[in-house]
């Protein structure tokens, strides 16, 4: 049947204005107002506690961190929430469609502390930045708090200004801590972790003999106790409430260790905390209110992190220009392979050039590599500038071969003992690597300065028709962490009189290391990678390295053998990282002593000398 010419015609010409035509542009969502963020927060944590990030409306590049450790969504927090608290403070951002949250979730039934902040991008959320703070007195201070009114009511429309105005105001809070003033109102009071330290007299720590947390908020800065903070860089205003007069932030507070007493005006000179005596950042979210151009409240949450530790939202420099660290000019270097006594020498001469805070005594390569605690840092930095004195236990392995040498001994950071793990890698005669781990612990170093002297067995010379290639003795190392991830310890080849040393500690107990594999208690660590052997010291077949264990605290009982359901201890069941450094001396093929110093870390934590 033939179409009417005129419908022909309409046809074509629409085809022809259909093919001119550009594609239809799908229309954006509308803005997240707040209403919608304030629903975003919920889902998240009926999500969290769910273990059900996948309902999420998550943009496909989401960034997730855990206490300033960037992990896969799902991860940390994820495997462990088991309820919320009755604690909840929204913070929302509507005009840079970002929210912030504080609150309270029972984690595998325990209580912690939540920080919370989302970045949405059409409706979907682009960033997941989390500070979980684990220790359950403060969680339960904050649950028990009801939210202050003044966070809750509303600024006049008349009197609201500008973001750029509520953000200058709050930062002249960090201005005042490095000793200048701030516009604090009359009634200003600062909560950190649950507890106010402001006007609260019955707050103290123990060892002080006067209270400056009896203080207001500008009073208490002007007696100069805060000093004790190098700096705080970035300083992340990331929501800004207009309509609230409040400013959520994320800050990286870094303590170097070297200021060691303080004198408070009109007093005699304090000692500094022992804490504040040895370095480390806090990282802190913060909630000001801004009243009249006046900072009110203060609230805020905060976990410790190795020191220098960045965000993954904010992977910036950090260190003032007003301290600089000497770039250190290199050394010439001496040509030539190095041999165990050169590598020996290398260790005194890091030991000697620490304890002098003298980084410029050591011959480096241009591009040296240094970390502490698993934190890329410079040379110079962190123990560098606390190490007081060398102590009396020394351990180390020499690698020719391979031009690496690793050290187990004690140190003296302003005068307190702690322990050390040092590995050094040589090219050329200079320094390239210089990879530490700090054990700010007294117990670990008296208990290794109480030993003397290492256990002679590794420390014997094995004979040379006895020794085996560095490829076997590292085989026969790896077998012990195969054993540990299956829970059974048939699988590694452990002598008989094998015992196990761990922070100055015997732990492989009565049973010995293979029977106490086999009991499942240590089920809860169910990954350890990487696994990084550094030093196979062939002469004295012991072999060192650096293993991370992350744990990721979702295992929370276990099957022993004969005694049936075991629960286990409150730390299993978290997550938390610890960097091990260890020691495996291997004789007639079997693993007949395990020496360890470790260090614990956030969740997630990775070795800057190992490629992400």
């Amino acid at each position: 049947m033939r179409r009417p010419l005129l419908v022909l015609l309409a046809m074509t010409a629409a085809a022809a204005l259909s093919a001119q035509a550009p594609p239809a542009v799908p229309s954006r969502p509308p803005a997240c107002d707040r209403i919608c963020l304030e629903a975003l927060v919920e889902r998240y944590l009926e999500a969290l506690v769910s273990h059900d990030p996948f309902g999420l409306p998550l943009a496909s590049t989401v960034v997730f961190s855990e206490n300033s450790q960037r992990l896969a969504v799902g991860d940390g927090l994820w495997n462990t929430a088991s309820g919320l608290g009755e604690y909840s403070l929204t913070v929302s951002d509507p005009d840079a469609q970002q929210v912030g949250f504080f609150g309270t979730v029972r984690e595998n039934g325990a209580l912690v502390a939540l920080a919370l902040r989302l970045a949405v991008v059409n409706r979907r959320i682009t960033e997941i930045e989390t500070l979980v703070v684990r220790d359950e007195a403060a969680a339960k201070a904050v649950d028990a708090m009801p939210p202050q009114p003044a966070f809750l009511e509303a600024v006049p429309l008349a009197s609201r200004v500008t973001r750029q105005a509520l953000i200058a105001v709050a930062d002249r809070y960090f201005t005042a801590i490095d000793g200048g003033k701030a516009p604090f109102g009359p009634d200003c009071n600062r909560v950190q972790n649950g507890t106010q330290t402001t006007n609260n007299p019955s707050f103290q720590i123990p060892g002080m003999t006067w209270n400056p947390f009896s203080l207001g908020c500008q009073a208490q800065i002007d007696t100069t106790f805060f000093s004790f903070v190098d700096n705080v860089r970035p300083r992340r205003y990331a929501v800004v409430d207009r309509e609230r007069g409040l400013v959520f932030g994320l800050f990286m507070f870094h303590v170097s260790g070297t200021v060691t007493s303080y004198t408070p005006p009109g007093r005699e000179t304090m000692p500094a905390l022992p804490q504040n005596l040895s370095p480390y950042t806090i990282a802190v979210a913060e909630l000001y209110k801004i009243r009249d151009s006046q900072i009110g409240r203060i609230e805020a949450m905060q976990v410790n992190v190795p020191y220098g530790t960045l965000s993954p939202f904010a992977p910036t420099e950090w260190r003032p220009a007003r301290r600089p660290v000497p770039v250190v000019p290199p050394k010439p270097a001496t040509p030539g392979p190095c041999n165990r006594a050169c590598l020996d020498a290398f260790v005194n001469q890091y030991l000697e050039a620490l304890v002098a805070h003298d980084p410029s005594r050591l011959a480096v390569t241009p591009d040296v590599v240094f970390s502490e605690n698993d934190v890329s840092l410079r040379l110079g930095e962190a123990l560098w500038r606390t190490a007081s004195a060398i102590g009396a236990y020394r351990l180390t392995f020499a690698d020719p071969q391979a031009g690496q040498v690793g050290f187990m001994g004690t140190i003296r950071e302003n005068g307190r003992p702690a322990s050390l793990v040092l590995r050094l890698k040589i090219d050329a005669g200079r320094i390239a690597e210089a990879e530490t781990l700090v054990l700010r612990n007294e117990n670990t170093a008296n208990s290794l300065e109480k030993a003397g002297t290492p256990d002679p067995i590794l420390v014997e010379t094995v004979p040379p028709g006895e020794r085996l290639p560095r490829a076997t003795l590292i085989g026969i190392a790896n077998t012990y962490f195969e054993a540990i991830e299956q829970g059974n310890g048939g699988v590694a080849p452990f002598d008989a009189g094998c015992n196990r040393f761990e922070n100055g500690t015997r732990t492989s107990g009565a049973q010995g290391c293979s029977a106490q594999l086999d009991t499942h208690i240590f089920d809860y660590i169910q990954t350890i990678r990487p696994r990084r052997f550094t030093v196979v010291d062939e002469e004295r077949q012991t072999v060192f390295g650096n293993f991370m264990f992350n744990h990721p605290g979702d295992i929370t009982w276990v099957n022993v053998p004969g005694q049936g359901r075991q629960e286990m201890l409150g730390a299993a069941k978290r997550p938390f990282a610890v960097d091990v450094a260890e020691a495996f001396r291997i004789k007639d093929r079997k693993i007949r002593k395990v020496e360890a110093l470790m260090v614990s870390l956030p969740y997630g934590a990775t070795s800057p000398f190992v490629p992400r």
